[in-house]
């Protein structure tokens, strides 16, 4: 075998129900200059025996006695791959034909760039939806401050001198946002950029890890929040204020319709607008439409008196009209579903 310009790293844990067509998704890539590491994960199902079978000798397969987690299985996968570029694959996700094909043929058109993601198509096996991410840089610098989604974590690809180089690896402390800390950390290196097209069918069922450790995730989440904020935001940052900023921001599913501060959060969401206006941190417009999505998201998902939640639509198709109603239609036909339908198809 030459040598591989791409290492695709695939963790697999108990992901035998997925696992092989996961595998072909990659073997049958328009781009074949790749090393493709799957690390079984101390799987107790037939995963080591999928990866076994398969004989293309552009696997190079790893086997951990125990389950040691994913982030001691990434950065093994790190610690032994040999492209230029790493690329990231979780086992129950498909990627398209043409993924590794476009993310290299932008990664060596834009050199300043460390890491390219992509859209995803979002489903279950039956329904499909189309998941777009910020495009440029700025936009991701953004997202990420304001934890809105940034970069999917299985259609990375990462330049891996540059995680080399400076010393980069998942972080353990961030467990279940590991992702989330190791944008943090590129952004310091170079820039970041999704394609807009979506190349990774993102598969959703029961048996993912964001489900299962969906708490976890969001302390983790919690934290990276507050860390980034403390980054830009240069006043000392009071406890009703650290408080305001993870209502406006994070959104955990099991506290959908409790009651919030809508006064503190309002008071927050204006004071960040303002701040960002005087010292520019941020890409201008994108900053504020999503500081106002964020608050219209949290007059939805909180109990606010309802004439905040008209003002919070009303202030929302003012600075973006065409996305403010689009994400007004979406949330409403989430609404319908999650209230109405879903609760009679259970």
């Amino acid at each position: 075998m030459t040598h591989p310009f791409v290492s695709i790293i695939l963790p697999a844990y108990n992901a035998s129900m997925y696992l092989q067509r996961s595998i072909d998704s990659l073997l049958n890539q328009t781009y074949q200059n790749f090393e493709l590491i799957i690390i079984d994960d101390g799987s107790s199902d037939s995963t080591w025996d999928i990866i076994s079978n398969n004989s293309d000798i552009r696997i190079r397969p790893h086997r951990f006695t125990e389950n040691r987690g994913l982030i001691a299985a990434l950065n093994y996968g790190l610690e032994n791959m040999a492209g230029d570029y790493i690329a990231r694959m979780d086992a129950d996700d498909m990627a398209l034909p043409n993924r590794l094909e476009k993310q290299v043929a932008f990664l060596e058109s834009n050199p300043d760039h460390c890491a390219c993601g992509t859209a995803i198509i979002n489903t279950d096996g039956i329904h499909s939806s189309y998941m777009r991410y910020p495009r440029c840089h700025d936009e991701i610098l953004v997202s990420m401050a304001l934890f809105e989604r940034n970069i999917c974590h299985p259609t990375v690809m990462i330049r891996s001198n540059v995680l080399l180089e400076n010393n980069i690896r998942y972080r353990p402390e961030y467990i279940h946002a590991e992702d989330y800390a190791l944008w943090v950390d590129l952004a310091k290196f170079g820039k970041l950029h999704n394609l807009e097209e979506g190349l990774l069918k993102y598969f959703r069922h029961n048996d993912q890890v964001s489900l299962k450790h969906y708490d976890d995730q969001m302390a983790t989440s919690r934290r990276v929040v507050l860390e980034q904020l403390k980054q830009f935001y240069r006043p000392p940052l009071s406890e009703p204020e650290m408080e305001a900023h993870l209502d406006l921001l994070v959104h955990p599913i099991n506290k959908v319709g409790s009651k919030a501060n809508n006064q503190s959060i309002e008071e927050w969401k204006n004071k960040l607008l303002a701040y960002n206006r005087k010292y520019h941190h941020f890409y201008a417009s994108y900053y504020d439409r999503l500081i106002v999505y964020k608050y219209f998201r949290s007059a939805l998902y909180y109990n606010f008196p309802l004439r905040d939640k008209l003002n919070a639509t009303v202030d929302l198709i003012k600075i973006a009209p065409v996305f403010g109603v689009l994400t007004l239609i979406t949330q409403c036909q989430r609404f319908v579903y999650y209230k109405l339908i879903k609760p009679r198809l259970a």
